[in-house]
């Protein structure tokens, strides 16, 4: 059986410090945002992930994580609705719309993948919680 979010509310707020603020909220019942292709085209999957800093990152390695990000994405069976951008000089954003969860959190977690030796200097391992 597959749900459908057809009612209800999910409203959700991001912050990083005084940097950055992303607020949104979907409505079950607004088939225009849910449906339309200037909304999540028919995807119920949604999904952020980012890569943050307390200080600036610089360009060189913005650009560097951008085209892992892109790199990843572009090979994916998602690429359609997969994008990377740095809107602030303390962060790198991946947004995807996914009809499931499964190859969105594949996508997120390939990406993670490619992060971790370009932002930590760390093998790259799945988070634990997300197996949970």
């Amino acid at each position: 059986m597959i749900t459908v979010f057809d009612r209800g509310r999910f409203a959700q707020t991001l912050t990083l410090g005084t940097v950055w603020r992303e607020h949104g909220v979907l409505n079950g019942d607004d088939q225009r945002l849910l449906d339309s292709p200037l909304g999540l085209a028919g995807h119920r999957a949604l999904g952020l992930m980012w890569c943050a800093a307390g200080e600036p990152l610089n360009a060189a390695r913005r650009a560097e994580l951008l085209d892992a990000a892109r790199t990843v994405g572009n090979a994916h069976p998602l690429r359609a609705t997969v994008g990377s951008t740095s809107p602030h000089e303390h962060a790198v954003l991946v947004r995807v719309l996914a009809p499931r969860v499964e190859p969105l959190m594949q996508l997120l977690g390939a990406v993670w993948a490619a992060w971790r030796p370009l932002a930590w200097g760390m093998g790259a391992c799945a988070p634990r919680v997300w197996r949970t």
